[in-house]
């Protein structure tokens, strides 16, 4: 019984060339090809951005913690409010993401993307030009939103090119 089940799960697509072929000829949404229409190449395209893409958060806020000590002495600011800006992060990045996904879903993920990467690019350069720690606190939040779009846009690009 378990011989054939083998046998079964071979002949309906787990090797390597049937699910490339598969894949071939699956439909990929317009936002996950390069303008070129190679399936083949988008789909390793797709693969390196998603791994950008779930760096990103990690990068953002990983980053800054070796700072914390350093912005609690030119902000003159107290320990708590300097955490607050990790905070802000976190929940600017949780508080969003259902709303990201809803947007991925109705709009796209490319738009999707580029706004949550554009609201992370602003609010970078707003961190750069906030001047004390409350705007530090806003932008960092902001930033956590942005952030957001592009793990939620990449776990969504994950699930389109693969059956659940």
């Amino acid at each position: 019984m378990a011989a054939r089940l083998f046998e079964e799960r071979l002949d309906t697509g787990s090797d390597l060339s049937h699910r490339l072929a598969r894949i071939r000829a699956m439909k990929i949404p317009s936002s996950a090809r390069l303008r070129s229409g190679d399936t083949s190449a988008s789909l390793g395209a797709v693969l390196f951005a998603v791994v950008l893409l779930l760096a990103l958060h990690p990068l953002a806020s990983n980053l800054f913690l070796p700072a914390l000590p350093m912005l609690r002495q030119r902000a003159g600011a107290t320990p708590d409010e300097v955490q607050w800006t990790l905070s802000a992060f976190v929940l600017g990045f949780g508080a969003t993401q259902i709303a990201w996904g809803a947007l991925s879903d109705r709009f796209g993920r490319r738009p999707t993307l580029l706004i949550g990467l554009t609201c992370f690019l602003v609010a970078a350069i707003g961190c750069l030009m906030a001047r004390d720690i409350a705007q530090l606190v806003l932008w960092r939040a902001l930033e956590g939103a942005g952030v957001a779009a592009a793990g939620v846009s990449a776990r969504a690009m994950l699930r389109d090119l693969h059956d659940p």
